[in-house]
């Protein structure tokens, strides 16, 4: 009997020993299907690093960083293009002549009304304004009739006498070109009877400043004092043509071009409202 209870006894030891072998081995069927899960993962995860995909989606995503790069290098060049183009179009601005000129009002025949004040002219050339008693304004670049105001015309011309380098100067310096190799005396030009008027002389961006200073002083006394005006001068566009220039003067830091050759000038035949 207790030879039977001795082999029980090792039986179930046996068995214990068999059953932590197994467990210690893990070859039960439930394990077989996590290694081969767990195989299949790691295959899965392998081929994915191998196959042909998964360097696409790599450049993809590598790409991107320089689309935006290239982006914004293209914002950058045109920003820097424009900047270009509009510094040219502003010194191409800045470098052209300036024009005193206007067209010439309509010749008129006889006096007219305009409104209820009477409108005197000066014809449309230089014999017919003579013929019609007017007389040259420098100021204005315009033959006038007697009855138009001639305020600032000495305060002007005495600004152009200082401000000429020629020694002995009676007006402003007056050129036959911009880049004043022939002076000319353009308010002997003006009187010449069979000379063009619409032929350009040129003088300097003071003149031009100068001109615009007194031409408004001039617009201002008129209508002050009931007088009336060259239309040519006081009209809005001139106006508004002067104070633009005497403002971009002011906000300069600097005035080492105030005597060059800039403007252009031509003879204008102009009428009078009384």
């Amino acid at each position: 009997m207790e030879t039977i209870r001795n082999m029980r006894r090792k039986l179930e030891d046996y068995s214990q020993v068999k059953v932590e072998y197994d467990e210690e081995l893990d070859l039960s069927p439930q394990s077989a299907e996590k290694d081969e899960s767990y195989y299949h993962d790691s295959r899965s995860s392998e081929d994915t690093q191998t196959a042909p995909l998964r360097p696409k989606a790599k450049l993809f995503v590598t790409r991107r960083p320089s689309n935006n790069r290239g982006l914004k290098f293209t914002i950058v060049a045109l920003t820097a293009a424009l900047a270009v183009v509009s510094t040219f179009h502003a010194i191409l601005l800045l470098n052209r002549p300036h024009s005193q000129c206007f067209p010439s009002p309509p010749p008129l025949n006889e006096a007219v009304l305009k409104g209820n004040k009477q409108v005197i002219d000066c014809g449309a050339s230089v014999p017919e304004a003579k013929a019609k008693g007017c007389s040259w304004d420098e100021l204005t670049k315009a033959w006038l009739p007697a009855e138009c105001p001639r305020y600032g015309i000495d305060e002007y011309r005495m600004e152009g006498i200082v401000n000429n380098p020629r020694e002995n100067a009676s007006s402003w310096p007056y050129y036959s070109d911009l880049a004043g190799e022939a002076e000319v005396n353009f308010n002997s030009l003006a009187r010449l009877d069979d000379r063009d008027p619409n032929i350009n002389s040129f003088t300097t961006t003071r003149q031009h400043l100068v001109h615009c200073v007194y031409g408004l002083k001039r617009v201002v006394w008129s209508y002050s004092n009931g007088y009336g005006v060259y239309d040519k001068i006081s009209n809005m566009h001139h106006v508004n043509h002067c104070i633009n220039q005497l403002y971009r003067r002011a906000i300069r830091k600097d005035d080492h071009d105030i005597d060059l050759i800039t403007t252009a000038v031509n003879v204008h035949f102009g009428n009078c409202a009384l």
